[in-house]
Parts: C-alpha cells; sequence; structure tokens
C-alpha cells in the first residue's frame, strides 16, 4: 500500500475520533444544561402557582382554578396538603376529593419533601 494511503487511513481515522470525542462532550453539556434549565423553569413555575394559590379566598376558587389549569395547559394537576391529604384535582369532582387515597408515600411526593 502507498504511504499517501496509509496518510489518508490514518489521518481519517484521527478526525473521526476527535469529530466523535467533540460530539460525547457537546452532547453531554448540552443535555445537562438543557436539564438545569428545566429543573430551574420547573422551580419558577411551581413557586408562582403556590403565589397565586395563596391568594385564592376559597375551596371553590381553587377548584376552579385547578380545573383551568386542566383545560387550558393539558395537565393534571393534583394539590396536596403536607401530610399527602389531596385538596384538589383536576380530572375527579369535587365531592370525590375526599375519596382520594393519601399520597404521602408515592415516590414523587418523598422526593418533592426531600427536597
Amino acid at each position: 500500500m502507498k504511504i499517501h494511503y496509509k496518510l489518508f487511513i490514518t489521518f481519517g481515522f484521527i478526525t473521526a475520533l476527535a469529530m466523535v470525542s467533540v460530539f460525547v462532550y457537546l452532547d453531554h453539556s448540552l443535555n445537562k444544561n438543557y436539564l438545569l434549565q428545566l429543573k430551574d423553569d420547573i422551580k419558577k413555575q411551581s413557586q408562582s402557582t403556590v403565589y397565586i394559590l395563596s391568594k385564592l379566598e376559597d375551596k371553590a376558587s381553587l377548584d376552579d382554578f385547578i380545573q383551568n389549569l386542566d383545560a387550558k395547559l393539558g395537565l393534571r394537576v393534583t394539590l396536596i396538603n403536607q401530610n399527602g391529604v389531596v385538596i384538589s384535582d383536576s380530572e375527579v369532582k369535587h365531592e370525590m376529593v375526599l375519596k382520594l387515597e393519601n399520597h404521602i408515600g408515592r415516590p414523587e411526593v418523598q422526593d418533592a419533601i426531600k427536597q
């Protein structure tokens, strides 16, 4: 095999290795930054929701607010107190909320309590 073919193959391999290394680094870095931004956005949205909920006067207003969030955002919203008791749920009728199970043992609730 001629020397220029060997050099071309070697150069191609080194170039491919460098490109893969850059891709892996950028992929990891961008994913990490995206997740950090997403967590920050969720935290801000949660704080905004808590502020809005604190301004509501009564349970009927709270239930209406939760129902509107579901209708406008297409999200199921379940509001619980610090003991895990469901206060309002966007997919459950008002009179059925008291029959829902306590959520304190759920993994996402435990994570929220810890963090």
